[in-house]
């Protein structure tokens, strides 16, 4: 890739620079850390560097859907290297009350630079599952609620805690359903629970369905790198819902 060309070009004339010469014990001298990040849908990346003294963020750009990054590190010693795009930098991994989850993709990984140059090539992961949700035949706002309320950003395992968020309809004026779009953090359990609420009844719902439950019986994995969507139809006829998550059977309730 030209990208790549150029940056490991420039490398060779910097390990030039770095206060070594090349006929000296060049163990004690740092190496360069070289990083190739892909994945994410945002333009912007960051990776922070963590070691037991030292810590480093910086921003990457996306080239044809590449970013790359260079930087001096002491050799023989351990760093964790936090890589994201989706979400703020400063963004500490914990979902206020009534949001969702940011359209987060990371992954972490351990380095330790045992030569002058040593590369990193890393996807970025989803760590969120877009729920899409289709109600036919009853106007109404759906909640989505759970026990999980983010993400640990030092290891990307589930933050546990209370997560709720409710919203109104899109209408597709032809068909005449109505459309919720939901990010939810990775799941730990099957706590996760859809509420559907209309105007007379306030707060209370008028229908509440063990969804997360549902999603792991149909084998929804959320062990996975890389969480999928999901897609959930309800449809309210003769004074029964019928409840549908794509690809897997119908089911009456």
């Amino acid at each position: 890739m030209r990208v790549k060309c150029y940056i490991m070009a420039a490398l060779v004339g910097l390990t030039a620079t770095l206060g070594c010469s090349v006929k000296t014990d060049r163990s004690e001298c740092p190496g360069l850390l070289y990083m190739s990040v892909y994945g994410g849908d945002e333009d912007i990346m960051y990776a922070n560097v963590i070691g037991d003294d030292y810590e480093h963020l910086m921003r990457i750009s996306k080239r044809e859907g590449e970013g790359v990054a260079a930087f001096e590190l002491p050799k023989y010693e351990v760093f964790n290297v936090r890589f994201s795009s989706g979400s703020p930098m400063s963004w500490d991994g914990t979902i206020d009350m009534g949001e969702q989850m940011p359209q987060l993709y990371a992954v972490n990984r351990e380095i330790i630079c045992e030569s002058d140059v040593t590369e990193l090539k890393v996807k970025l992961e989803k760590q969120y599952c877009r729920i899409n949700v289709m109600v036919v035949g009853l106007d109404c706002r759906v909640r989505i609620r759970g026990d999980v309320m983010g993400i640990d950003m030092n290891d990307l395992t589930p933050l546990p805690g209370l997560f709720c968020v409710e919203q109104s309809p899109v209408i597709d004026i032809h068909s005449k359903s109505q459309h919720f779009v939901f990010d939810v953090p990775r799941q730990i359990d099957d706590s996760l629970m859809l509420e559907m609420v209309v105007e007379s009844s306030g707060l209370s719902p008028v229908y509440t369905y063990d969804l997360g439950k549902r999603l792991m019986e149909s084998g929804v994995d959320w062990n996975k790198p890389s969480l999928d969507d999901v897609y959930v139809n309800i449809e309210y006829m003769d004074n029964k819902f019928v409840f549908e998550i794509q690809n897997w059977d119908k089911i009456e309730l």
